[in-house]
């Protein structure tokens, strides 16, 4: 995913997607979506614009990136909305038309991009040029090495092969481990020197064409085409940046003992056995995850789950969000940080790495605007210290973070500061920022009620 396409294609969709797109919300009407994951999410519709929609679930508004839906299914949602706001498809105007062209031709549904753009042609000829200047930046997209296609055949040896000599049940031998504490420059190359060592294991596991790419930070083995590995290796440092300069660490730093194994896969069932082989961890409900243990050993395994436009993007939004995480693992001791803050942290820093390529500050916004107009309290459940957070729920953590921050970026280091120490995340927020949850609450829904 060059640059210089993203760039081009950026500034052709601004034009062509309002910056405020959002319609009257179809209120009471029910939606049901797909995940990438397969997954289904059915709920009340509460709001909607061409990023993000969001349902209320068994009585909690959630909010949901349309790049982390199937392509069929995000489609077919945001086309039922329009149809709904203008009473019918034939009445929708010809930029609708376009933007719904747009946003198909994004998820490689040519057929329905195709008829969207021959009828915003058909109301207004003068759509010609727009229409061809969308179909231009996608195809500009593609030279640049972002695949309009997505290919899971076997290409010059760039895609996983399986390989009959050891099966992915045979597992890949325990990776060299050590505790987070700072460990000496020769610790950290001994460590790493113990993970490049496991890369022959790992090929004869995921397949031959499985490629070792490396970094000041991470060592990251994938079945990308070679033509990407350059973005892969970026956003990895990318993302050590933002947080790294986040918690002010000394440019010379590293939080990780050596560097930090990252696996990018990009088909489900290399995704699948990448996990059963390193982890025996179940795939079903994820497109990544990161495995961390109490000694500080940290790894992170990733799926692309397809090669259009809105699904590298989610890729590239769940890769620095899991890779957030492997850092604040390391970060000062392998402490449990609560969920809400760490989760809330993996999608802040995401879009602080994405920009405009991730739709992560969007739904942060959309759920917040959902609490401070409506009746939904968040409870108690969502400060849980202890326990996993439904990813639904990832947003309403994010805004969290966000005010936080926006608030005070030196409490909310210190908070997690805390919290690293032992102190529990009730302790810290009022240590750092004099509130207990309920407060919290408040304040937060206060914040963006002024907002509208």
């Amino acid at each position: 995913m060059a640059s210089k396409g993203n760039t081009y294609a950026t500034a052709i969709l601004s034009l062509l997607i309002a910056v405020n797109a959002r319609s009257q919300a179809p209120r009471g009407m029910q939606e049901t979506v797909t995940m990438l994951t397969g997954s289904q999410v059915s709920g009340t519709v509460l709001d909607y614009d061409d990023q993000v929609l969001v349902l209320e679930v068994d009585g909690f508004p959630c909010a949901i990136g349309y790049e982390h839906l199937t392509p069929e299914s995000a489609y077919r949602t945001l086309v039922a909305f329009y149809a709904w706001s203008r009473g019918g498809i034939d009445r929708l105007t010809a930029d609708e038309h376009l933007r719904l062209g747009v946003f198909a031709l994004e998820r490689n549904q040519f057929s329905d991009a195709g008829a969207r753009f021959q009828a915003a042609i058909k109301l207004d000829r003068t759509y010609r040029r727009r229409v061809a200047d969308a179909r231009r930046a996608h195809k500009h997209d593609a030279s640049d090495g972002q695949a309009v296609e997505d290919n899971d055949a076997v290409e010059d040896n760039d895609a996983v092969e399986d390989n009959d000599a050891e099966s992915p049940e045979d597992g890949i031998a325990d990776a060299p481990t050590e505790s987070p504490a700072a460990a000496s420059a020769n610790d950290g190359e001994r460590v790493t020197a113990g993970y490049k060592a496991l890369d022959e294991q790992i090929r004869r596991v995921l397949g031959a064409g499985v490629a070792l790419l490396e970094t000041p930070h991470f060592l990251i083995w994938t079945d990308w085409a070679k033509a990407d590995h350059d973005e892969l290796r970026r956003l990895c440092e990318q993302m050590y940046d933002v947080v790294s300069r986040r918690f002010q660490l000394p440019a010379e730093a590293n939080v990780f003992a050596g560097k930090c194994p990252v696996f990018c896969v990009r088909t489900r069932a290399g995704f699948e056995k990448t996990a059963r082989a390193l982890d025996d961890y179940d795939t079903d409900a994820a497109v990544g995850y990161t495995s961390a243990s109490d000694n500080g050993h940290v790894h992170v395994v990733v799926c692309r789950q397809g090669g259009w436009a809105a699904g590298r993007r989610a890729f590239a939004a769940t890769l620095v969000h899991e890779i957030t995480h492997a850092f604040l693992h390391r970060y000062r001791s392998p402490r449990h940080v609560p969920a809400w803050l760490n989760e809330g942290l993996a999608n802040y820093v995401a879009e602080a790495v994405l920009l405009d390529r991730c739709s992560h500050g969007e739904a942060a916004d959309a759920v917040a605007r959902a609490f401070a107009t409506g009746g939904h309290r968040l409870g108690t459940t969502i400060f849980s210290e202890s326990g996993p957070l439904d990813a639904r729920h990832y947003p309403l953590a994010h805004s969290l973070v966000s005010f936080l921050i926006e608030r005070d970026p030196v409490g909310f280091n210190g908070m997690i500061d805390d919290i690293k120490s032992g102190r529990t995340a009730a302790e810290a927020l009022r240590a750092r920022f004099d509130l207990d949850f309920e407060q919290l609450e408040t304040q937060w829904r206060a914040a963006h009620a002024a907002k509208r």
